[in-house]
């Protein structure tokens, strides 16, 4: 296993902005639905953002974040259940879309 060597923080910033969401779990589908959508409408016309699973409101990493398979399944969901378009988005990747 690969792990990041270079801190998100330090890539992307410890507020949230247009661009970059924070949410502590993926356990609310309808809050990081309502997020990859806010991002795929880009409104501000400058390509999507970028969430992080597993950060606090305040920026900073919780204590612990469930990997399992179910907590997993529930972030693939969005690209299979046909609403997003593009792959979800990486360090460098592409942002993704969702239909409406």
């Amino acid at each position: 296993m690969q792990f990041m060597t270079t801190d998100p923080a330090q890539l992307l910033g410890r507020r949230e902005t247009a661009v970059l969401e924070f949410k502590q779990s993926a356990k609310d589908r309808d809050a990081i639905g309502a997020v990859i959508c806010a991002f795929a409408n880009d409104l501000p016309s400058i390509g999507g953002g970028d969430l992080l699973i597993g950060v606090a409101d305040n920026g900073e990493p919780t204590a612990t974040i469930d990997t399992s398979d179910r907590e997993l399944l529930t972030l693939t969901q969005f690209r299979d259940d046909g609403r997003i378009l593009d792959g979800c988005s990486s360090f460098g990747g592409t942002r993704s879309g969702v239909k409406r």
